[in-house]
């Protein structure tokens, strides 16, 4: 009686261990992405205005076959090929990103939205997110980011470039999109906006001042204007 009563309880034992185990496995499959990437994030380290590539591959993890419906990028500085675009289980595809960072400064990155969706009843699309990254140095570099003036009031802005990558730089011309605004080429670092409020009129807004620069591979600068009701004074 006591060897039936030990067996049942080595049986019992035994069954939980199984049904622990198989629950286990059961939880980790639910949990591993379906879609997968040894290495999702890309840091090109130091790097300056240019083109660079990198290359992801993208695997299957599911047991189902899945189609990779496309991919979405955060802005158009990226190019992407994607090959194959349906995937078996275990199967591999190959991401080759081209990021062109003419244009930016210091830590940039560039995400890359992939779709894909599993070949079993009611799947939806989902999505996997790679990131490639790099510490910019840019060819030149600029004081400020827009242009800001207070409406009624004329003013002068100033914009001030500075080489940093770049031997030197070399302001050529600018203009301005709107009549309001008068755009001049003091020397070849700075430029000067004038804003002639007697000439603005409320429009379609999107107004901005182009700057043109030689020795550089952004040889041309974009910088948003804006006219303000009224100008806050620094606290």
């Amino acid at each position: 009686m006591r060897d039936s009563r030990h067996l049942l309880l080595a049986c019992g034992a035994t069954t939980a261990v199984f049904l622990f185990s198989w629950l286990t496995i059961r939880e980790y499959r639910a949990n591993v992405p379906k879609l997968a990437c040894d290495k999702p994030a890309v840091d090109l380290g130091q790097i300056r205005w240019g083109k660079y590539e990198a290359v992801f591959t993208l695997r299957n993890n599911a047991r189902h076959p899945m189609t990779l419906t496309g991919v979405r990028k955060s802005c158009d500085c990226a190019e992407v090929e994607l090959s194959p675009a349906r995937l078996g289980p275990d199967e591999s595809a190959t991401l080759r990103c081209t990021w062109d960072t003419t244009g930016k400064r210091r830590q940039s990155r560039t995400d890359l939205i992939v779709g894909y969706r599993l070949s079993e009843p009611d799947a939806e699309e989902s999505a996997y997110v790679l990131t490639v990254a790099g510490n910019v140095t840019p060819d030149y570099d600029w004081d400020r980011e827009e242009v800001a003036f207070t409406r009624g009031k004329s003013e002068i802005a100033t914009i001030r470039f500075k080489p940093v990558a770049a031997e030197s730089v070399r302001l050529i011309s600018a203009y301005s999109s709107h009549a309001a605004f008068e755009a001049v080429a003091r020397d070849k670092t700075t430029l000067e906006v004038r804003f002639y409020p007697d000439k603005w009129r409320d429009g379609r807004g999107g107004y901005s001042v182009v700057a043109k620069l030689a020795n550089s591979a952004l040889s041309t600068r974009r910088f948003p204007i804006r006219v303000l009701q009224s100008r806050q004074k620094p606290e």
